[in-house]
């Protein structure tokens, strides 16, 4: 009923102050009722999402709140429109108090003012903060069930790609041991041993898959006893992993995680720099091999050169030496030619003379070194025959001397 007169209380003094702002919009403007009435908009936004948060909070403490109520003793306190002795900001009891927030109204405020329940500033803050809390928290469960949600999935997707990889592999196998093994070309089918062979296989092979299934379930399980017992053990001595641990240890993970994920952008671009200096390397080994060959054929040309140079270097001594030789003979030419004296006319018209007549008997001599050529000719020709004749007259002599010595012979035998 309380809640009631407040309500009704604050229509009449909304209708009394409306009639004053009726009377007061005929002297505005359209341009500025238009911007009073967006003001008002706005406030009215901001008080739906004040209340929005306020009934939320109310209703969360209201079990609480009416507990409270039930157990006191003093009705006059429940029945304070002003100050309740719940506090908002809490949802602690607060002692009634002549110097604090709790006081008395007079008769005249309580019949002519305002009985609605307005929050401070602080109890704002205070819902506000805790509203924040609260959707953290949410935020936080909520980002936690993603995650396990996501690693779910994920392992969903990987037993998935697992099982098609099998699916695939199968397919090749039955393919390959049934379909193209077992095939018959006479009648264009497959043999039935084959194919009753591959699934007895495939059984056996599924069998002993089961065995070693069981026998690591077992050892797991065994395992999952034994780290129970340590589990209470820890518990016995205390050092067991609380949530708060957890948490760290998360947020720790994270940080180590953000790390990782910033040593390995590093590792990258060391990689990148590592692969850009790699082919500078190669590069300047290329340029290095073509100068090493560069300066081989350099130093080729080097020794030829100085082998160029120094024969070059010895003719130029023999040189030197011929020039010198030259030099000297061309300065004895060239003493001579100073010393030389022209000869008179006469001395050269007798020497012409006596050079025709040289040559004159030169060519007598010659005439008679041909006669005396000829007749050498002549007699070496019958000298010749003559020896000719010599050893046909000796043989026939001896010829004649053989057969008279043959008959004197023949004879004295007789």
């Amino acid at each position: 009923m309380a809640s009631i007169d407040r309500f009704d209380t604050h229509s009449v003094s909304q209708e009394s102050t409306s009639d004053h702002h009726n009377q007061g919009l005929e002297d505005l403007t359209d341009e500025q009722i238009q911007n009073q009435i967006d003001e008002i908009l706005r406030v009215n936004q901001m008080l739906t999402i004040e209340n929005q948060i306020f009934d939320k909070y109310y209703k969360k403490i209201e079990p609480f709140f009416l507990a409270t109520i039930a157990g006191t003793s003093s009705s006059s306190l429940t029945t304070t429109p002003s100050g309740s002795m719940y506090d908002l900001s809490g949802g602690q009891q607060q002692q009634p108090s002549t110097g604090g927030r709790y006081r008395k109204r007079s008769k005249s405020r309580s019949t002519q003012g305002d009985f609605r329940m307005r929050l401070t500033a602080d109890q704002k803050c205070d819902i506000a903060s805790k509203e924040i809390d609260e959707l953290r928290e949410e935020s936080r469960k909520a980002n936690e069930e993603s995650e396990k949600n996501l690693d779910s999935y994920k392992a969903i997707l990987e037993e998935a790609d697992l099982r098609i990889n099998e699916i695939k592999i199968e397919m090749h196998e039955f393919e390959r041991d049934v379909l193209k093994a077992g095939f018959n070309p006479l009648n264009k089918k497959i043999v039935a041993e084959k194919l009753l062979k591959y699934f007895d296989d495939r059984m056996k092979e599924r069998d002993t898959l089961i065995d070693k299934l069981k026998l690591k379930n077992e050892s797991m399980r065994k395992r999952r006893q034994k780290l129970k017992a340590e589990l209470k053990e820890k518990e016995e001595m205390g050092e067991v992993l609380h949530e708060v641990d957890f948490r760290q240890l998360k947020i720790e993970n994270k940080q180590y995680m953000a790390k990782i994920d910033e040593k390995n952008t590093e590792m990258i671009k060391l990689k990148k720099m590592v692969g850009l200096v790699t082919q500078t390397l190669n590069f300047r080994k290329k340029q290095l091999n073509q100068y090493l060959k560069e300066y081989d054929s350099i130093l080729n040309d080097i020794k030829s050169r100085e082998k160029l140079l120094n024969n070059i270097e010895t003719e130029t001594k023999t040189v030197r030496t011929e020039h010198s030789k030259e030099e000297t003979k061309n300065r004895k030419l060239r003493g001579q030619l100073e010393n030389y004296k022209v000869p008179e006319v006469s001395d050269y018209v007798n020497a012409e003379d006596y050079l025709y007549n040289l040559q004159k008997e030169l060519k007598v001599w010659e005439r008679k070194v041909e006669i005396a050529e000829m007749a050498l000719k002549i007699n070496k020709q019958s000298w010749i025959q003559i020896k000719s004749d010599a050893s046909e007259a000796i043989g026939f002599g001896q010829k004649q001397f053989n057969n008279n010595s043959n008959n004197q012979l023949s004879n004295s035998a007789f």
